[in-house]
């Protein structure tokens, strides 16, 4: 299925495709980082180029979204090694106070996932173009073919995109927790509410249109994506 737009709206789609795919980091600035070499090709699918996506590399497309996952990942360990060094080390307590989450992280989790959910898609669909790397198990491990670059950016991109597939399964089911809730204990329910309440907070949850919002969120996203990327091609 091929649409023919007038030259206007070409013009209109593609500065406004510039704006949605803004990423502070050059282009290819990650790859300074990590050596990408199988997965550094131009991808298979036609509608990568019209996106701007030039390779197959899971990690540069999420540019510089990348970068923060590894200072929040960092800062996570920081924490767990802080604790051991509050007797020895003066500051670490501060410094430990100063990085933990009030709180569940998992709210922040959830935001990240809905947030940046056609990135995560889009990132996935176009890293199945290296699953002929995972026919060859020698490719793999410490020793294996591959460079550690290629193999951090296909298995982060398949961890991703997996998990961006079972997302609205996930909320359907704690939303249905949820409209369990008054046969909770009220202690189990605070617990629920402090990790999962980013789902439904000031929705009505005895309204079952509002109280899935987020459920029609991320599916209308899923069908874009999809079509965008299946039924583009003449």
């Amino acid at each position: 299925m091929s649409v023919n737009t007038p030259a206007y709206a070409n013009q209109y789609f593609r500065s406004l495709l510039g704006m949605i795919t803004f990423d502070p980091l050059p282009r290819g600035a990650l790859s300074s980082w990590f050596d990408f070499k199988w997965t550094d090709k131009l991808p298979t699918m036609g509608s990568a180029a019209r996106l701007g996506i030039e390779d197959r590399v899971f990690i540069n497309i999420l540019g510089f979204v990348f970068v923060l996952m590894l200072i929040f990942l960092l800062t996570r360990i920081i924490m767990l090694i802080l604790p051991f060094l509050f007797d020895k080390v003066p500051g670490t307590e501060t410094l430990y106070n100063v990085l933990s989450i009030k709180g569940s992280s998992r709210p922040l989790l959830i935001r990240f996932f809905i947030v940046l959910y056609m990135d995560l898609m889009v990132g996935g669909i176009v890293n199945t173009d290296n699953n002929y790397l995972l026919a060859v198990p020698s490719n793999w491990g410490p020793g294996g073919y591959l460079p550690f670059g290629d193999q951090l950016s296909v298995l982060v991109g398949y961890f991703f995109y997996f998990t961006a597939l079972a997302l609205p399964f996930i909320i359907v089911y704690l939303c249905q927790l949820k409209s369990r809730a008054p046969f909770m204990e009220k202690s189990k329910e605070v617990q629920f509410d402090a990790k999962y309440d980013v789902l439904y907070h000031e929705f009505r949850t005895s309204n079952s249109g509002p109280y899935h919002y987020y459920f029609v969120y991320v599916m209308r996203r899923f069908f874009f994506v999809m079509l965008c990327f299946w039924f583009s091609e003449p």
